[in-house]
């Protein structure tokens, strides 16, 4: 496992890492911080309008771009930590063969950095959401949910999220150094992933049929069904299937710690 007395030893260079990631991935951009919301506003108000064309019911009456943009915002924390995660070796290849750190400040560097862009993605929500009370609010079909206790449990699932991609991006990370076929091929599964997951519809959709069960076979699905319910209260959680993804999500973590500690005494050999 790796030494966590040594990551708290260099958490200085840790929050280093993270605000220089922050600082390149914004730098000479017109627009700045405004490309951390443009990208899920746009895909929700899609994704909303192919909803309405195959007249998908919001559960509840609610908002159907709350509702897209919830699962769409929750999604992206897991496929921005992946991929920051996963590629954060070989971006910083520089470093990994030059100077000591705990090669593992890099991808938990990248992961910070996604959190903050998710922080100004759910302040995107909370305008949406405000925006739709009161676009809806003389409009008796169409129900805008109010905050509540469920708000408790959006840190768990998002915590659980983060583990599930942190784990995988570590086992991403680790075999890229190695392979660099793993810089194409994650793009395209994560890409296969969005599709697989209750992002723009909801779990009981796929849960209707008799074939349904093999939606739960992907670890999003009961995480993103919570996320969307424990932020706006839309939806449902499938609770058998929110405790698979959570043990999943602990056990991805824990194996893909393990595994990056074994490689990286040998990163600045190969990589």
């Amino acid at each position: 496992m790796p030494d966590l007395r040594e990551i708290w030893h260099y958490r200085e260079l840790l929050a280093t890492l993270a605000g220089r990631d922050l600082k390149l991935r914004y730098k000479q951009t017109a627009l700045g911080l405004i490309w951390a919301v443009f990208p899920p506003l746009v895909a929700a108000a899609i994704f909303t309008y192919i909803r309405g064309f195959l007249q998908l019911e919001t559960p509840g009456n609610a908002p159907s771009i709350l509702f897209v943009l919830a699962g769409f915002v929750g999604f992206t924390v897991f496929r921005d930590t992946l991929d920051r995660s996963g590629q954060s070796l070989l971006t910083n290849q520089h470093l990994v063969s030059k100077i000591y750190f705990p090669r593992l400040l890099l991808p938990l560097a990248a992961t910070l950095s996604v959190l903050f862009d998710h922080a100004i993605m759910l302040g995107l929500v909370a305008v949406v959401w405000m925006a739709c009370g009161l676009i809806f609010a003389s409009n008796p079909d169409v129900l805008t949910p109010v905050p509540g206790l469920h708000l408790l449990m959006w840190p768990v699932v998002t915590l659980l999220s983060v583990m599930l991609a942190s784990g995988f991006g570590m086992v991403v990370a680790a075999l890229s150094s190695h392979f660099r076929d793993f810089k194409h091929v994650v793009p395209v599964a994560l890409q296969l992933l969005l599709y697989a997951s209750p992002v723009f519809y909801d779990l009981s959709l796929p849960l209707s049929r008799d074939d349904g069960w093999v939606i739960l076979l992907n670890p999003l699905s009961g995480l993103i069904a919570a996320y969307r319910w424990s932020l706006t209260g839309i939806g449902m959680v499938h609770w058998p299937a929110f405790a698979a993804s959570a043990a999943v999500a602990i056990v991805v973590f824990v194996v893909g710690s393990i595994l990056f500690r074994r490689v990286e005494g040998r990163l600045a050999d190969v990589i």
